[in-house]
């Protein structure tokens, strides 16, 4: 888990997704944050990657893990490579509601 958390910053495009798809199968609530910091990938492959994986952790045994990694949210919002303010929004309410 370390190695693929670790490749998932490699500088080559093709290295993060592929680290990307590997800590998505780990289904790992460590995964998380390093899915979060994907979702603003420069490369839209692994943007798209992190955004399908991120979806299998909207999940209720997730919820402690998601509330405690939402400055991440916050954070990449200020460097505003993207905007994931529709999934963070989405994340809150599902953490609130219990849906997305």
């Amino acid at each position: 888990m370390n190695l693929l958390a670790i490749s998932s910053f490699n500088s080559s495009g093709y290295i993060r997704e592929k680290a990307v798809r590997k800590l998505i199968e780990s289904k790992s609530e460590r995964t998380i944050p390093f899915l979060i910091y994907r979702l603003a990938d420069w490369v839209k492959q692994v943007r798209d990657v992190a955004l399908q994986g991120f979806e299998y952790f909207k999940q209720s045994e997730f919820i402690d893990s998601l509330l405690e990694n939402l400055p991440l949210f916050e954070w990449l919002q200020k460097v505003q490579r993207t905007d994931l303010s529709g999934l963070y929004n989405e994340v809150v309410n599902f953490i609130i509601w219990g849906k997305s």
